[in-house]
């Protein structure tokens, strides 16, 4: 069994109620929580806060205080939005039925045996480009010169995160972080980085790490106060891109934080629009050999093979979930993170469909499955060779798809292009297969695969399941299982005919 965390989103249970008219009280309240019992998440990290907090905070604003402000403004009416009706029933909660609810899951978790962890939003910048939007608060509409891309005109979402070399934002955060310290009896603290980590303003990163550093230190020296008007220790985590290089070039020195002893838990992972399976977590895992710190791996809802022109999010079903897990424990990870995994309401996950966190039986299986390392190795499942979505300047991307096999008609002087996916161990009972998509229509007789120096010389077409990309042909080459596949495969595959293009990849057990 390994450590499994678990993402409360800062504002899905309250939307997802809102939106199908449920009037939460403290049954709700509690059952939400009670649903994780026996899951097999040992951590359950609770975001109470943004750009403001979701509760009635003593310092800095709140979203209480805020939506009543809104109301007397008139600019929250009974037809407004989805987010309208989640600000009213929020306040409801609160104000009228005079709950505590995060007081309320700290207190159940505890009960049934699950850490209850706060995190914060380091920098949230969601509906960045509406500038009469009800989330906002005061000081996001505030100041000058606060923002990473204040020096020219914003050409995308991340020019608008706040830059921490300025004092003020850095003063706005903390406050959330006191409060947050002194409102709640936490098992934890996660600083949520990821949200977002443009946080130093662009070519500063570097001088910025210091700014970090004395940043990060700072809010040691809160936890520690924190521990001792609580009476027991408060760990500290964070959720850092998936490279160590990315980490650095973008301003964040863990290193300073492992040396220093300011982080107990370092998750690292792709920011969204797709669950990021080469991570190096062999890597991460030799720079903290020798340390207490705890490497989580980075789960999100959403996979693809690349960002293709026109695409369709698509989330991930079990066995790619699960796939995913795994390579990541074959490479060391000592705990998978999922983010964005919460429960559906009334067969949907938000507005969506996705079955995997609409249907409570195949719920519950999955976390319990990807709680445990030797349940994922025995699962079927599909490991999709995917792509990295966060930016740093400088730090090469990864992103193999498409792949160009150029043609060739001299099988001696072939270029082979290569692919690495991680699986995990590959338990006896399962059958592999390396699975290919090509546009329709492509001939792939003169296609010569090769995976860990051993060829793949039989193929048929075949089909797969959701996740995949409908418009694609795909062609499954079998694997010998012979107890030889290692934890992380090559595959080598070059063109002996005309061009062929690889849209998709991955090694699918069956």
């Amino acid at each position: 069994m390994k450590q499994l965390f678990f993402n409360e989103d800062l504002n899905h249970f309250i939307h997802t109620r809102a939106i199908n008219d449920i009037d939460v009280g403290e049954a709700e309240i509690l059952a939400f929580i009670d649903q994780y019992k026996d899951s097999g998440i040992t951590d359950f990290v609770i975001n109470t806060s943004a750009s403001m907090a979701w509760y009635p905070s003593k310092r800095g604003e709140n979203i209480l205080d805020h939506y009543e402000k809104l109301v007397k403004q008139g600019r929250v009416r009974k037809d407004d939005s989805g987010i309208a009706k989640s600000l009213k029933l929020i306040h409801r909660i609160y104000r009228e039925k005079n709950l505590d609810m995060y007081q309320m899951w700290i207190e159940r978790l505890r009960m049934i045996g699950i850490h209850p962890w706060i995190s914060i939003r380091m920098n949230d910048i969601h509906y960045y480009n509406d500038k009469d939007n009800i989330l906002h608060s005061d000081f996001f509409h505030s100041g000058k010169n606060i923002r990473r891309g204040d020096h020219r005109p914003y050409s995308n979402q991340y020019d608008m995160a706040f830059d921490f070399m300025n004092e003020e934002v850095r003063y706005q955060c903390m406050e959330i972080i006191k409060d947050a310290l002194e409102t709640f009896d936490m098992y934890g603290l996660e600083l949520d980085w990821m949200r977002e980590i443009y946080s130093i303003r662009i070519g500063k990163e570097y001088e910025g790490q210091k700014v970090i550093n004395n940043f990060m230190e700072e809010i040691n020296s809160e936890v520690k106060k924190a521990e001792i008007r609580y009476g027991h220790t408060i760990k500290i985590g964070v959720r850092l891109p998936s490279t160590p290089q990315k980490c650095l070039a973008l301003g964040f020195d863990f290193f300073d934080w492992v040396e220093n002893g300011y982080v107990d838990l370092i998750t690292v992972t792709p920011r969204w629009s797709s669950s990021d399976n080469l991570m190096p977590l062999d890597l991460w895992k030799k720079i903290l050999k020798n340390t207490s710190v705890t490497l989580a791996a980075g789960l999100e809802i959403l996979i693809d093979s690349y960002n293709r022109p026109g695409r369709k999010y698509m989330y991930n079903s079990f066995e790619t979930a699960v796939g995913t897990a795994t390579g990541y424990y074959g490479l060391g990870a000592d705990a998978v993170y999922l983010f964005n995994y919460m429960d559906g309401v009334k067969g949907k996950y938000y507005t969506n469909d996705l079955e995997l966190c609409t249907n409570p039986d195949l719920y519950l299986r999955f976390l319990n499955t990807v709680a445990d390392n030797e349940a994922c190795y025995k699962s079927k499942r599909r490991h999709l060779v995917t792509f990295n979505d966060v930016f740093a300047p400088g730090i090469n991307e990864y992103a193999p798809l498409p792949l160009k096999l150029p043609a060739n008609q001299d099988k001696s002087s072939i270029e082979y292009k290569y692919l690495r996916l991680p699986t995990g161990e590959i338990d006896q009972s399962l059958t592999p297969y390396f699975v290919i998509g090509t546009e329709k229509g492509i001939a792939v007789d003169d296609l010569l695969v090769y995976i860990n120096a051993v060829r793949l010389e039989s193929f048929f077409k075949t089909e797969l399941p959701m996740p995949c990309n409908p418009d694609l042909e795909y062609y499954a080459y079998k694997i010998q299982n012979n107890k030889k596949i290692p934890a992380v495969s090559v595959i080598e595959m070059g063109t002996a005919g005309n061009d062929i293009v690889i849209h998709w990849a991955e090694i699918r057990l069956i």
